[in-house]
């Protein structure tokens, strides 16, 4: 992991590249990145960064070709910066994981090491405790119960919480058939039905929620839920 003494340095030069890498894909970069590396995890927040492309296709009200088309540009930039992500954070990346929000014009990449995620310490075990059965209660209403949560990530800025179990079986035959396309469109669904109990969230917290992301990994048959918190 990279050493605190020179982590502002590290983050302004990924932030920098990964912005330079976009910007030479498609001629223009994002606005701004904004990257957080904590507990094995690395995750780079983008805004205002949207192809005229798919611009057109969310006019158009083609939601689902537009998510197409971003999991293929995702990807391909994944695979770009991978390397200097794990050169200069000494994250070893097994996972590769992302969401946007088109309505708000920004998303998330997820890199995740193959270290084992552990449970963040909290002084606090009754407000950890509240928020994950909160989570679980949540997940039953919109989509499915996680046979386990844990809360892997408390930063001032982010807070994640894994789920594990969380695909249902349509879910799970459509990945193994090779049908995660299809899967794109649902998983902007559940964000949003997520993003309908952000105040449930907060009065746990005790922080306004600015953005809440849900990334996938159907392989492992998980899920994340990365809360940008203020």
């Amino acid at each position: 992991m990279i050493k605190e003494s020179h982590q502002q340095q590290d983050l302004t030069y990924l932030s920098s590249f990964i912005c330079k890498i976009m910007k030479r894909r498609l001629g223009k970069g994002p606005e701004q990145c904004n990257i957080v590396v904590k507990n094995n995890l690395v995750i780079v927040k983008i805004h205002n960064f949207i192809t005229p492309a798919e611009e057109v296709l969310c006019h158009k009200q083609e939601l689902s070709l537009a998510l197409k088309f971003r999991s293929v540009l995702v990807k391909a930039i994944i695979e770009e910066v991978k390397a200097d992500i794990t050169k200069v954070t000494r994250v070893e990346i097994t996972k590769s994981l992302f969401d946007w929000d088109y309505e708000k014009n920004v998303g998330i990449m997820m890199f995740v090491g193959n270290e084992s995620l552990h449970t963040s310490p909290f002084a606090n075990t009754m407000l950890e405790d509240s928020f994950i059965d909160k989570i679980k209660i949540i997940s039953d209403r919109i989509h499915k119960r996680p046979s386990s949560v844990k809360w892997v990530l408390s930063d001032p800025v982010v807070q994640v919480i894994e789920c594990n179990d969380v695909l249902i079986k349509t879910e799970s035959l459509l990945f193994e058939n090779g049908y995660e396309d299809l899967l794109l469109e649902r998983g902007q669904e559940i964000r949003k039905n997520y993003n309908d109990y952000c105040d449930e969230f907060e009065s746990i917290l005790g922080q306004s929620i600015r953005q809440l992301f849900v990334t996938w990994d159907y392989e492992s048959n998980k899920n994340y839920l990365i809360f940008f918190v203020k």
